[in-house]
């Protein structure tokens, strides 16, 4: 009774590092969108991390840039599901916290079963950040795509 195989100890693991995850990236949102913590720091009392130096220094300047073009922060999570849901998240809290033009959240899926790449994000959930991204690599050319990180 209670025992867990390694497997579901792996999935137990999993589920948890996920849900810190977000909590930081929750977290880090609201700092860097100065919420005063009074306001939501009850809903977090249940879990013991703080928020991160190395969180705050990724979200810190990550829609600050003197040419438009800002920070890229890239995250993998192992499960596509899990990477699915972290990306609706992030969207979220970002149109809840009025910061949709401040950053970009483009989700690149590679397994064997599925592969999505960050050049759908920018034709769906992303579509506006495309524009900016023509502007800024190919002098508004509607035709440009990004093929790589670097184009981002």
């Amino acid at each position: 009774k209670g025992k867990a195989g390694k497997s579901e100890k792996c999935d137990i693991l999993g589920v948890a590092r996920l849900y810190g995850l977000i909590m930081q990236y929750m977290k880090g949102l609201l700092e860097k969108a100065n919420i005063p913590s009074n306001i939501y720091e009850q809903h977090f009392e249940l879990r013991s991390e703080k928020l991160s130096e190395m969180t705050q220094k990724m979200l810190k300047d990550i829609d600050k840039s003197d040419n438009g073009e800002g920070k890229m922060v890239l995250l993998r999570v192992k499960a596509i599901k899990d990477g699915e849901f972290f990306a609706y998240v992030l969207r979220k809290m970002r149109i809840l916290l009025k910061m949709e033009d401040a950053f970009s959240v483009i989700q690149d899926i590679d397994s064997e079963n599925e592969r999505k790449s960050g050049m759908d994000s920018f034709l769906n959930e992303e579509h506006h950040f495309l524009k900016r991204i023509q502007c800024w690599r190919d002098n508004g050319n509607e035709m440009y795509r990004p093929t790589n990180y670097q184009d981002l």
